[in-house]
């Protein structure tokens, strides 16, 4: 048997000492070797001691320990017994065959994955299986093979039988715990191959658990604050998910055993905890901004019916004041001074009726009042009439308003409100420009859309004014210190009726350069009879 050395082992078996190289056989059902009797033994395991060791050294049997009432309960092997009552067992004994039993029991501290088990009065070691046993790494050969000469140089040698004849013959391990799966000397060689490499599994200090808790519930509170629920829940999943992967990656690489049973308790805790608590928050935060919406929303249907009631009592006195100060006018027979006053008053009513006119139209826009009365109408003609409206004011300071019309065909709008618009952008155009320039108004058809365009030389505007030009009440940087009077509702109530349309306004402008107004307006009538209420 190549210089076989016998050894006493509990598990019925021949062990071969050759080195670190582990082989397993089994016994044959028939023309198997003779087997030493048991009165044999003592001298066989004396002759080995002293040709191995050159001492004889007694060890505690090579238990294989089941986790029972001390442990898990479960029936697994997980520890390896490297003393049993205050001696080293077999697999100590073979990790250290050079030392005295007291160097021994000095070095088995040091192994790694041992601790101190005072119940047990024993030293165990976490086994780190180098898989599962159905898949060995470790040979196996027949005795047969064995007697015709198989290679055993520097291997250890387990014999022991792997037919499942007896349940006590196989074990549960932590890779299976399907009966008859794990021989016992498969498990005896995993915990040889484990105590002889020193490879056992290190359980991580309490101080790494407290850290891994701390880190986890902390991201775990971050983001379920900060984070919104599905974002929340995704971050807290992923959470547990990189712990276990962790953990996973720290076993089957390092062999270093994390505990995730507080990290995952603290952050499942944490969101069924906070989660709750920020739903409440953002229930009442919810509810104060919904008070506070109803609260605006009653605040301004008062202000828009004040306005509106507002607006109808003074529309009807000042339209008396301006048509008796028209007639006066009319009558004539009255002194240059008398007709100047007499037009101031004209002129002043004519501007509060618009003002009046557009705090009217705002309030049925904000109230979604606003309907259009489609008419098929000439762009042109709408010009002209606004134009020749507007020809006294241009008189006065002597601006030519120049119309540039392409023959055009009636198309639907509501005429009184394409009215207001060319009238709010033709006064501006007027009011803005310098005394004796020009006011450009031209018309032309462009693919299924009619352009109107508005270009003045007065003193232009910066980006961003042209960015706010058509917001509620803005009046660029001119604001309430400019002579030039106005209501800043002119432009926002003119974008609101285009749009109203299905049409679009956009304004080009430079400090410097004057400004230019483009309305296009849809000559499908489809497109426009199809949304006709707002």
């Amino acid at each position: 048997m190549i210089g076989a050395l016998w050894l006493f082992v509990p598990i019925f078996g021949w062990l071969l000492n050759m080195g670190h190289r582990i082989v397993m056989t089994h016994k044959m059902q028939h023309g198997q070797p003779s087997w030493p009797s048991w009165n044999d033994y003592p001298a066989l395991f004396k002759h080995g001691a002293l040709t191995f060791l050159g001492m004889v050294q007694y060890h505690a049997p090579a238990v294989i320990h089941r986790d029972g009432t001390l442990f898990a309960e479960d029936k697994v092997v997980r520890r390896a017994l490297l003393t049993v009552f205050g001696q080293p067992s077999l697999w100590a004994r073979l990790w250290k065959p050079g030392l005295s039993q007291e160097e021994l029991l000095q070095e088995i501290p040091k192994a790694r994955g041992s601790y101190y088990y005072k119940p047990a009065d024993s030293w165990h070691a976490m086994i780190r299986f180098p898989g599962d046993t159905r898949t060995s790494p470790f040979p196996r050969l027949s005795l047969s093979e064995i007697a015709s000469g198989a290679d055993l140089a520097g291997a250890f040698l387990l014999v022991d039988t792997l037919e499942p004849t007896s349940p006590s013959d196989f074990y549960f391990t932590p890779h299976s715990r399907i009966p008859y799966t794990n021989p016992r000397i498969a498990v005896h060689a995993s915990i040889l191959d484990s105590v002889l490499r020193d490879r056992g599994v290190v359980i991580a200090p309490i101080r790494v658990d407290y850290t891994a808790t701390l880190v986890f519930a902390s991201l775990a509170a971050a983001a379920t604050l900060w984070l919104s629920p599905t974002a929340a829940t995704a971050a807290t999943l992923a959470l547990i998910s990189s712990a276990a992967v962790i953990a996973f990656a720290s076993f089957g690489l390092f062999g270093v055993w994390l505990r995730l049973v507080h990290p995952l308790s603290a952050v499942v805790s944490i969101f069924y905890v906070v989660m709750p608590y920020r739903a409440i928050l953002e229930y009442r935060r919810r509810w104060e901004v919904q008070e506070k919406h109803d609260l605006l929303v009653q605040v301004e249907e008062m202000k828009g019916n004040f306005l509106s009631l507002m607006s109808h009592d003074l529309k009807t006195p000042v339209a008396r004041i301006q048509g008796l100060a028209e007639m006066v006018l009319r009558l004539g027979g009255l002194s240059d001074a008398q007709k100047d006053a007499m037009v101031q008053i004209f002129q002043s009513t004519e501007s509060l009726d618009k003002f009046i006119s557009r705090i009217l139209n705002l309030t049925k826009v904000e109230s979604r009042d606003i309907k259009l009365d489609l008419r098929s109408k000439d762009v042109n003609q709408l010009l002209e009439k606004v134009a020749e409206k507007l020809s006294f004011q241009a008189g006065q300071k002597k601006i030519k308003v120049e119309l540039r019309e392409e023959p055009l065909f009636p198309i639907l709008i509501d005429p009184t409100l394409v009215v207001q618009v060319l009238t709010n952008i033709i006064d501006n155009a007027i009011k803005y420009s310098p005394a004796g320039s020009v006011v450009t108004v031209s018309s032309r058809e462009v693919g299924d859309r009619v352009e109107i365009e508005v270009a003045d030389n007065g003193p232009g505007m910066t980006d961003r004014e042209l960015r706010h030009l058509f917001t509620k009440f803005y009046r660029g940087g001119r604001g309430l210190n400019d002579e030039t009077k106005g209501t800043g509702l002119g432009l926002y109530l003119s974008k609101y009726f285009i749009e109203l349309h299905h049409g679009s306004i956009q304004a080009f402008s430079a400090p410097g350069q004057g400004t230019r107004f483009l309305i296009r307006l849809p000559n499908v009538q489809e497109q426009v009879l199809r949304s006709s209420h707002v």
